[in-house]
């Protein structure tokens, strides 16, 4: 597979059993924490690691700095438990509008893991083309992954409220729209910087 952002399910499958392959399933409920492992259990595809947000996926709320240390050890080490390498060829299960394995994405990419891409359409495209799925515990052999992080990747809150109102910079709200204009009670923060004369996405 070539390294894209996002790979489809018939190629996907044709990889499966590739000994340098690992499948992240990234399914989570908010208001259910225990629901994406349930529906893991209950059926994902062959080969696939669960990744749970709360323990996996997020660090504790602390100052800037310490956050970047903890999430930078603490995923290191989730990821040299589904067995990864800097060169293995990680794909992450797209489902709930793809956000959680986004952050996968974006956290293996932060981390310095050169070949990730989201499944395009999720677990939905995958039964779409009646792929197999399985209930069987998914054993792959551990290898070691240490990560480092790419501090430009990142901005603290502080430098955000500096950019705000300057023309060179855009701010994007990637949350829900309800969520956006303030309709819903549980906020996401999901927020980036880009430069002004950056493409604006249409979808």
């Amino acid at each position: 597979m070539g390294e894209t952002t996002l790979v489809n399910a018939q190629t996907l499958a044709r990889r499966l059993g590739d000994p340098e392959l690992r499948i992240l399933d990234c399914r989570f409920e908010l208001g259910d924490a225990d629901a994406g492992a349930a529906a893991y259990a209950a059926g994902h595809l062959p080969g696939a690691q669960y990744v749970h947000l709360d323990r996996d996926l997020s660090g504790p709320r602390t100052p800037w700095s310490g956050a970047t240390r903890y999430r930078n050890r603490r995923y290191s080490q989730q990821a040299s438990a589904p067995s990864h390498r800097r060169h293995d060829r990680c794909d992450c299960l797209r489902r709930c509008g793809g956000m959680y394995a986004a952050r996968a994405w974006w956290l293996l990419r932060w981390l310095g893991h050169e070949r990730v891409a989201v499944l395009d359409g999720g677990l939905a495209a995958w039964r779409a083309a009646r792929l197999p799925l399985t209930t069987a515990a998914s054993v792959v052999a551990a290898r070691s992954f240490v990560g480092h992080p790419a501090a430009s990747a990142c901005v603290s809150a502080d430098e955000v409220a500096a950019l705000l109102g300057r023309e060179a910079c855009l701010l994007v709200d990637a949350r829900a729209a309800e969520r956006y204009r303030g309709e819903s009670s549980r906020s996401i923060r999901a927020r980036a910087t880009f430069p002004a004369r950056a493409t604006t996405p249409t979808s």
